[in-house]
């Protein structure tokens, strides 16, 4: 979820288009993206005189899509307690930034 500030003075109400085909009136509103890509925000902030200012914001957003692990292993059970279980990380280099492995009895 992104927070927004609004920076804006002597206005009275705002619109918001969040570039994903969203909107919002609130003076300092969130707002969730569903997908990944880049996004354009504007604020449209009026006064009461109905003067009107536009701020956008190029890309400003950039939500980056999920990583997908994957693994293999070299067998998956063992009676003998001193086995080394040893795991491949099947994931290619640009998908696979940082990561670490999580253990459920530890």
């Amino acid at each position: 979820m992104s927070a927004f500030a609004n920076l804006s003075t002597n206005a009275t109400s705002y619109i918001w288009d969040f570039g994903d085909g969203n909107f919002s009136t609130l003076t300092d509103p969130t707002h969730s993206y569903s997908s990944p890509g880049f996004y354009t925000v504007k604020l449209i902030a009026r006064n009461n005189f109905n003067c009107s200012k536009i701020e956008i914001k190029p890309a400003y957003i950039e939500i980056v899509p999920d990583i997908v692990a994957s693994f293999t292993v070299n067998q998956q059970s063992s009676c003998n307690t001193g086995t080394n279980f040893n795991f491949t990380c099947n994931n290619s280099g640009a998908n696979l930034v940082l990561g670490f492995w999580k253990w459920g009895n530890l």
